[in-house]
């Protein structure tokens, strides 16, 4: 369901479902029901020649058979599952995703603890995050941001979701601190990709 909401081109289905589902409230119909309803649907454009090949891989829905990864490479990430991270030298399980929104700044960020390899109809993939988030919906108690600008997370607080997939694809790295005040709590550092780096705006000092 998750791949569904953050399918571009299922988004249109999503909406006419919910108008659907608005009508018919009386009779019962649940949001829930939506991959029965998206997938009956697609079958019937496809048999009336209107619905490409990734609807159809994404109507069909992903093989029982999942595979799992502990490193995974992303966006000029290097990812690492906690379990592995915890036997590395480098912490490579830092998460940081940002809201869809573009009109809001919030980011949200956990530990990523499992990695998954969805497979499709003509060898289509997806892949997931699994993650543990921090919460970052109450400011003070659940994280805080110091006069410099850094943010830290507590690690006593789990943000309160029963959602803790995302797309690997939307995934960015960060790193941990410990406080060394507050032995509960973590200051996120954030990086760069690797193979990026800044070019100054003024460009009088080339060569």
């Amino acid at each position: 369901m998750y791949v569904l909401q953050n399918c571009e081109e299922v988004s249109h289905f999503m909406e006419e479902y919910t108008r659907e589902i608005e009508s018919q409230s009386s009779m019962g119909a649940h949001k829930n029901e939506f991959l029965d309803w998206f997938r009956a649907r697609i079958f019937v454009l496809s048999s009336q020649g209107r619905a490409n090949d990734e609807l159809i891989s994404l109507a069909v829905g992903p093989a029982p058979l999942v595979h799992r990864y502990s490193i995974f490479m992303v966006n000029g990430f290097r990812f690492h599952t906690k379990e592995l991270a915890l036997r590395r030298k480098m912490q490579n399980s830092g998460v940081l995703v940002r809201e869809d929104d573009s009109d809001s700044n919030e980011e949200y960020y956990g530990v990523l603890e499992d990695i998954y390899e969805l497979s499709y109809v003509e060898n289509r993939k997806v892949y997931l995050f699994k993650c543990h988030w921090w919460d970052v919906a109450r400011l003070g108690r659940g994280y805080k941001i110091d006069k410099y600008g850094f943010i830290s997370v507590n690690t006593r607080c789990a943000l309160n979701t029963n959602e803790p997939f995302v797309l690997a694809s939307q995934s960015e790295q960060v790193f941990y601190l410990d406080d060394m005040v507050d032995k509960d709590w973590l200051i996120v550092v954030k990086t760069n990709p690797r193979d990026l780096f800044k070019v100054p705006d003024n460009d009088d000092n080339c060569v």
